[in-house]
């Protein structure tokens, strides 16, 4: 006999199905003929008999016990036993040491390759046992702590303690979730789920995916391996995968993304890299990935935008740059990406943005500049974004929002602008162009300690309004269009609880009664007198100090009441009159106190000489000294001053008791009349 061995692929030949039957319960059954190339050796015959019985009945010796596994004799299972031929032995050639055949040397003699059929020992029943395992379809083995459905062909292994991915599932399973296990590698365990669809191996300790541990799943759409320790991506590492759609390697340990990774990805729509080292990003990275719609890069390290790689994607709709060290937005740094529709720079470094840096996003819906240091409103630059939709600007340093605050943003519906510690005062036209406004949150501003009356009025379709955690001692009903809202949230505020407060007390009270009917808002909205609904466990009391921390609700209504009593009325009425007495007073120390005199009292005003060129200027009291002057006329004498003396004027004096007599003097020879003052 020839010393010549055969290779470890040569001796396990496919498995041939011989049909046989049952004489004693005339039911089918499988033989099955290990064929191998080995000489003078005896065929292993294995018989397998329907689920009811629970042994196999070999010509081997020993009897290997079946458990519950039935195999029936159909041209499928001959299909799939020839479809996993080759998948079976690399997986022996990585297992042969758990199956006692690392020495094969020992066991097979080197002869001239002829078919023949081997002695079967305990370690060639064995390994046939296991390759039947694989193959059945209807009922194959669930490991412990998993959940397998055949119908579904789902198999859920969720936190089951596993340390490998499991090869005796149904090799026709679509779905396999392995999250929160103590598996290391991947490596020679997939290749028997060709059918597979959808893969988690999130929250385990995988330092590598290798190469080519993928290529037989080219149905593959969904991969998770998020959370794990994985450092670097290979060329190779998902060769095979040409219909993956989804792809999690978030919250891993990769510092660089380079060459050509991604390059056997041409479908992929979605790619998770949030979590992870990555300082840079290759400038080709994304070559082949013209599909992607998301990218996630989030709380990463790095310092600038990718702008490079960001021009090799053309459909990409998602872009997630939150939690990075990015300082500022120049002119070119996000390319046009005509079909973006979210952009997400939230906790960066950001405290210049370029006039036309959002020049390129004529489509972005969503824009999320918090956690940044901007110091104003970026008017001009996000005046470019026609079709923006939600903007979040919180945790800035603004300290003020201007008129007009958002320019040209027609399309704005949700506005955030929370955590603003240095935010004091907001300008009561700063939403007048966002017609569209449906829901302003305003939150945690402390130093904002007032509102502007109206503010929201200019926003017709406005709905929900969040002014919780301000300053605000005082809410008037004029700040807010009650008969529109939906909701109002005014809690964490140090309100004084008094009579200014009474509008915001009926409506916590009205809004108690009609949850304690059970009557839902929708109900209640039906109605004229609609409210909106108010966050009434958080509306508390800061002042007085009798009410500190009462809800609003439970405040009694004798303290938010202003009713008027008949001693609050004689109070007013006596501190009116006292300030009319104090004002007349006070006219008669400064000498206008002859308004409060009799016109018989008033002294007779001084009356003057006045030295006119052609004109004479009279005094008179009243019209009643006038009957007499009628045709009075002063005629010009000389050009030497001359005296005229008009005797009305001297009963005028007597009567007032003084004698004096009052003198006119003129020149020229023209005759004018004289020029009257009453005083």
């Amino acid at each position: 006999m020839d010393d010549e061995r055969p290779s470890w692929r040569e001796k396990w030949l496919p498995f041939l199905p011989l049909e046989g039957t049952d004489t004693r319960r005339g039911s089918r059954m499988t033989t099955w003929r290990i064929e191998a190339t080995d000489t003078g050796r005896e065929p292993c015959m294995t018989t397998w008999r329907p689920v009811k019985e629970r042994s196999a009945k070999s010509s081997c010796n020993p009897t290997v016990t079946t458990n519950s596994y039935k195999m029936e004799n159909t041209k499928h299972q001959a299909q799939k036993l020839a479809q996993w031929t080759d998948a079976f032995l690399g997986f022996m050639e990585s297992w042969k040491h758990l199956l006692n055949v690392s020495r094969h040397e020992n066991i097979i003699s080197k002869t001239r390759r002829k078919k023949n059929l081997v002695r079967c020992n305990s370690s060639t029943v064995l390994i046939s046992l296991l390759f039947i395992l694989l193959l059945d379809v209807s009922s194959a083995m669930c490991p412990p702590k998993c959940t397998c459905d055949d119908e579904t062909l789902k198999a859920s292994c969720g936190e089951a303690g596993l340390e490998v991915v499991p090869i005796q599932l149904n090799p026709d399973v679509k779905t396999i979730n392995l999250e929160g296990n103590r598996i290391s590698n991947v490596h020679l365990t997939l290749p028997f789920y060709t059918n597979l669809r959808w893969l988690d191996v999130s929250r385990n300790r995988i330092s590598t995916l290798g190469v080519r541990n993928f290529e037989y799943q080219q149905k593959l759409v969904h991969l998770n391996v998020s959370l794990n320790e994985i450092t670097n991506l290979s060329k190779d590492t998902f060769r095979g995968l040409k219909n993956l759609r989804v792809l999690d390697i978030s919250q891993n340990m990769l510092e660089n993304i380079e060459g050509v990774a991604l390059s056997d990805l041409p479908d992929l729509a979605e790619l998770y890299m949030s979590g992870n080292k990555i300082i840079s990003i290759g400038d080709r990275v994304f070559d082949h990935l013209s599909n992607l719609r998301v990218l996630k890069l989030e709380d990463n390290q790095l310092l600038d935008i990718p702008t490079p790689a960001l021009r090799r994607l053309p459909s990409l709709k998602i872009l997630g740059l939150s939690g990075n060290l990015i300082e500022s937005i120049e002119e070119d740094s996000l390319p046009a990406l005509r079909d973006l529709r979210s952009l997400t720079l939230q906790g960066n470094l950001i405290s210049k943005i370029h006039r036309a840096a959002f020049d390129g996003l004529q489509s972005l819906q969503l824009l999320d500049l918090s956690e940044n240091n901007l110091t104003s409103v970026p008017t001009a630059q996000l005046s470019k974004l026609t079709n923006l939709a939600e903007l979040d600007l919180s945790a800035n340093n603004f300290v003020i929002l201007e008129p007009v605050a958002f320019q040209s943003l027609f399309e704005l519906r949700r506005l955030r602008v929370c955590r603003l510690p240095k935010l004091r005062r907001v300008d009561v036209r700063a939403f007048v162009d966002n017609i569209k406004l449906e829901s302003v949150v305003m939150d945690d501003n402390s130093a904002l300690q007032a509102l502007p009356t109206r503010l929201f009025h200019g926003n017709p379709l406005l709905v929900d309004i969040s002014v919780r955690g301000n300053g605000f001692t005082s809410l008037d009903s004029a700040h807010f269009p009650l008969d529109q809202l939906h909701s109002l949230s005014l809690s964490d505020n140090p309100l004084h609880c008094n009579c200014s407060l009474l509008w915001l007390w009926l409506l916590t009270r009205k809004q108690l009664d009609t949850d304690a009917k059970n009557l839902t808002l929708a109900a209640a909205t039906n109605s004229p007198d609609t409210i909106p609904r108010l966050d009434i466990d958080g509306i508390r009391c800061a002042e007085p100090e009798t009410l500190r921390n009462l809800l609003v609700v439970d405040v009694p209504e004798s303290e938010v009441r202003c009713d008027a009593s008949w001693l609050a009325v004689i109070i007013v009425t006596i501190v009116v009159m006292a300030l009319f007495a104090l004002t007349c007073g006070m006219l008669l120390l400064l000498g206008t106190g002859r308004w409060c005199k009799k016109r018989d009292e008033l002294p007779e005003p001084p009356h003057h000489s006045h030295l006119q060129n052609g004109a004479v200027l009279m005094l008179m009291t009243t019209k009643d000294n006038m009957d007499s002057m009628d045709n009075f006329m002063l005629k010009a004498k000389e050009p030497l001053v001359s005296e005229m003396q008009f005797q009305h004027w001297d009963s005028i004096a007597k009567e007032n008791g003084t004698a004096e007599s009052h003198v006119y003097h003129m020149n020229g020879n023209a005759k004018k009349p004289a020029h009257i003052v009453y005083v």
